[in-house]
């Protein structure tokens, strides 16, 4: 019998720890400004699409600065014939040399340009200017991405606090709707005055659908500049 208790308490005990690890999994992380700004500069794909630019620029500086220096080339050659040739060219009459079908041959070449008419300057020239131009290309989307990411950080905590100020607003129009229902009801307020209440309950209950929706589109903003399925509000 213990035994049985023992064994429905652990079940338990997984199947508990089971759904808090998919419910922690499964909720949006929280995240503060400098936890922000670290992931959206690690996976923005305008931030990405900026690098990669700058590592091809890079990579075509070298490729140009490589054409002005010197060019070493191995070559093997291998010749088969029918008839026996010789291996060796003579050195001297008379020499009876070495004679074969097979001719195995190697050079070593090196070359070096010593004027090209300024081609490999200019190439190298230009290749750093668009390195240059690419380099400023990605430090100006970097501070866009910054500045925007501080921008929906603030707008959403500020997007917040309208929403708790609405909320308490709704709770004590209700409360104030329900105390005139009473006076009404006991003939001592005008049903106009329950229904300037119920109009202005309504107004307020249409701003706060509104700044919901707006907080929904600012969130999802947010997940996108971060380069994330979905992200909890931010913590100040």
């Amino acid at each position: 019998m213990k035994e049985r208790v023992t064994i429905g308490l652990l079940l338990s005990l997984c199947v508990w720890t089971v759904t808090l690890n998919a419910q922690t999994t499964n909720s949006p992380r929280v995240l503060t400004l400098d936890e922000a700004l670290t992931i959206a500069l690690k996976q923005n794909p305008d931030v990405a699409e900026a690098q990669s630019r700058l590592g091809e620029a890079e990579a075509r500086l070298l490729t140009a600065k490589a054409g002005g220096k010197p060019v070493l080339k191995a070559r093997g050659a291998y010749d088969y014939w029918s008839e026996d040739q010789r291996l060796f060219p003579a050195t001297q009459n008379g020499e009876s040399g070495s004679f074969g079908p097979q001719i195995l041959g190697a050079d070593l070449v090196a070359s070096l340009p010593i004027y090209t008419g300024g081609r490999v300057s200019g190439e190298t020239d230009s290749a750093d200017w668009n390195r240059k131009a690419a380099s400023d290309q990605l430090t100006r989307v970097r501070e866009s991405l910054v500045f925007q990411v501080t921008a929906l950080f603030y707008g959403l905590l500020a997007q917040d606090e309208v929403l708790r100020s609405l909320e308490t607003a709704v709770r004590a129009m209700d409360e104030q709707q329900r105390t005139i229902q009473a006076l009404v009801e006991a003939e001592k307020a005008a049903r106009v005055d329950l229904l300037r209440a119920n109009v202005r309950r309504a107004e307020l209950y249409e701003r706060q659908v509104r700044e919901r929706n707006n907080r929904t589109v600012q969130q999802r903003a947010w997940a996108a500049l971060l380069g994330l399925e979905d992200a909890a509000a931010p913590e100040a």
